[in-house]
């Protein structure tokens, strides 16, 4: 079979250093092993870095049977920007004057965002008579209503009528549509204006759970000796990885932390990462040896300070892009073992629940979150059991090679039945 995989904003294969790859990445190489020909189509925009990684339309043959398509377009600084909306609008056009003279695939996963590549796959699908799937990993364009105060969204919605016409276009003319949670699948379905059918799934997130090298994993313990993080000392260690950013509440777990504090000085909170609240959460940790910031960590560090954490935290505004989403960041404190406090309601808040395997505390709430802290510091038993559910949910739930192996076959599927499906659309 010959699969078009149809997703930016991604790391790639290419990209120097990588070793966390996301969901079109590892469906890609998990379909390449298994003999089925792949074509990556993707952008030369770096969307992590905000840089280009080639200065043109270039192609990477990384095996016999797996190539990245690289599309061109003009980069951006930020992430909600016009200067955005036209790189998205100009890779889709590259994507539709280079797919025209290209031999069609036997069927094609394009992921939403963005918008502009969905509607030009579905297009091209029905066109050529390939079955398309949409597959939901994030709510756009409803997330923009989100950020803006609620006098303001009417008027944000006019705004962005296009791209609303675009979810529908594409909703409307997809195949299938998958997502990350049966509830972005559901989304979807509401704008495509239909019922699910068998052909509608929802597949999780994956994650590669691929320890580093042994030198990788001395030089992480050296890493986090070096920040007063070992593995011997009794301490209780809350971890977090990510972009500080509006939508992590990262001020509650630092006046959470200060609460608790004196009380319990084996407590320490580390936050890992960068972005534009760093400053300002540097500041209100001042004075707090309890929280420790170290900036941006690799793979091997994160990896590493997960075996030396107790509990991961997942502290976000409950939006409905958030509430409706089940993102790598738990699914990774999982694969460790580690229990998961969090402020997110919905998906995750039912997984933890209905799984023990975690704790759920309202946004905001600096009581309720010390007090999530304390409760799982003081009683190990109940710590231990926690810690061995999240283990039994990430294996029987999330591991990457079974989650994609899964999509593989479910592509397979489709693709047989192509021409059934053009003829009842």
């Amino acid at each position: 079979m010959h699969v078009w995989l149809i997703t930016t904003g991604e790391p790639l294969p290419t990209d120097d250093g990588c070793d966390r790859y996301l969901r079109s990445a590892i469906l890609a190489d998990v379909m390449a092993r298994n003999g089925h020909q792949v074509t990556f189509w993707s952008s030369t925009f770096d969307h992590v870095k905000k840089s280009h990684r080639y200065d043109t339309d270039t192609e990477v043959q990384l095996r016999s049977n797996y190539r990245l398509k690289l599309l061109h377009a003009a980069g951006y600084r930020q992430n909600i920007s016009w200067r955005r909306v036209w790189n998205h609008r100009g890779v889709a056009r590259k994507f539709r004057e280079q797919a025209a003279g290209t031999t069609p695939p036997d069927v094609i996963l394009c992921s939403l965002p963005t918008l502009e590549l969905c509607v030009e796959a579905t297009r091209y699908g029905r066109r050529h008579q390939v079955p398309v799937v949409v597959d939901v990993r994030d709510l756009w364009p409803d997330l923009f209503l989100d950020l803006v105060p609620p006098v303001a969204r009417p008027a944000v919605q006019v705004l962005a009528t296009p791209f609303f016409r675009q979810v529908r276009a594409a909703c409307t003319q997809a195949d299938a549509i998958t997502g990350t949670t049966a509830e972005y699948v559901r989304w979807a379905l509401g704008y495509a204006g239909r019922r699910a059918t068998s052909r509608d799934r929802h597949f999780f997130m994956g994650y590669v759970e691929s320890p580093p090298s042994t030198a990788q994993q001395h030089a992480a313990r050296n890493f986090w000796a070096g920040h007063g993080i070992r593995g011997d000392t009794g301490q209780f260690v809350a971890c977090w990885f990510g972009m500080m950013g509006r939508h992590s509440e990262l001020d509650t777990v630092i006046a959470a932390t200060k609460q608790i504090g004196g009380a319990f000085p084996q407590l320490r909170v580390v936050l890992c990462g960068d972005g534009p609240h760093r400053e300002r959460l540097h500041q209100l940790a001042a004075g707090c040896p309890n929280v420790i910031m170290p900036g941006w960590v690799n793979a091997a560090q994160i990896w590493q300070l997960m075996r030396l954490s107790s509990v991961g935290l997942t502290p976000y505004v409950s939006n409905k892009n958030y509430i409706h989403n089940l993102t790598n960041k738990p699914i990774e404190y999982l694969s460790a073992g580690l229990p998961v406090i969090s402020s997110l309601q919905g998906v995750l808040a039912r997984l933890l629940a209905d799984h023990d395997c975690g704790v759920t505390y309202r946004n905001r709430d600096v009581d309720q979150l010390s007090l999530a802290i304390r409760s799982l510091a003081s009683d190990r038993q109940r710590w231990q059991l926690m810690s061995n559910h999240a283990t039994q949910v990430y294996r029987e739930q999330f591991v990457a090679e079974r989650v994609y192996t899964q999509m593989q076959n479910y592509l397979l599927e489709l693709a047989g039945g192509a021409r059934v499906l053009q003829r009842a659309a």
